[in-house]
């Protein structure tokens, strides 16, 4: 298939097969707070989430704070990962009907050593990135997850360069995420070092706030 991909991508005009290798958004950088802002990484997935409130008192003012439930904090996430995007996989029968998959690994702020995991089908006649979805694993295995769409262009000096930008919803998650909302921008810089065209180098830069 890879062999599928390159010949079909010798013949496409040039704006086809920037597009084409215009790959997945990594997700990017995400929020977390507590036990993640330690220089170190947390030794396992956290917990459930404590009972909200303090210890009951006197004056009872614990019993009310409870019954508030837990407390929505938002939290500022950036970082910068690196990783390869993969255009291997099929949804149709023709070499431009593909999946952009994508793998990044980088320190975000809340998450420590992240991993971010990316899909999305590209338009190569607009450069849209459409039908996105992502899951950001945190250092101590927490997930946030969601949906994207973004765009992708070509550097006006470069032919080996693609631009991105894309805005990642976050619509919960595993651990302490589940339930977690927010918005997350994401650049990118794709480098067209595969002569195959079946991958790219992708590095991202993330700006956001996830609450949970």
């Amino acid at each position: 298939m890879l062999k599928r991909v390159a010949l079909a991508a010798v013949s496409a005009p040039r704006k086809g097969l920037l597009l084409a290798a215009a790959g997945s958004l990594v997700a990017v950088a995400v929020a977390c707070g507590g036990v993640d802002q330690q220089p170190g990484n947390p030794a396992g997935p956290s917990g459930p989430t404590a009972v909200a409130g303090v210890t009951q008192t006197a004056s009872g003012t614990s019993g009310a704070q409870t019954a508030q439930g837990p407390r929505v904090v938002p939290r500022h996430v950036s970082g910068t990962l690196e990783g390869r995007f993969d255009f291997t996989r099929l949804w149709g029968e023709d070499w431009w009907q593909f999946y952009s998959d994508s793998h990044a690994t980088g320190t975000m702020s809340h998450l420590g050593l992240a991993q971010v995991y990316t899909t999305h089908i590209p338009n190569l006649d607009t450069g849209a990135l459409e039908q996105g979805t992502y899951r950001i694993v945190a250092a101590n295995g927490d997930e946030i997850r969601g949906t994207y769409e973004g765009t992708a262009t070509y550097d006006e000096h470069r032919a080996d360069l693609v631009h991105g930008v894309a805005t990642f919803v976050v619509s919960g998650g595993t651990g302490r995420f589940a339930g977690a909302t927010g918005s997350i921008s994401a650049t990118f810089l794709e480098t067209l070092d595969d002569p195959t065209w079946a991958s790219a180098k992708v590095v991202w830069t993330f700006a956001g706030t996830v609450n949970y």
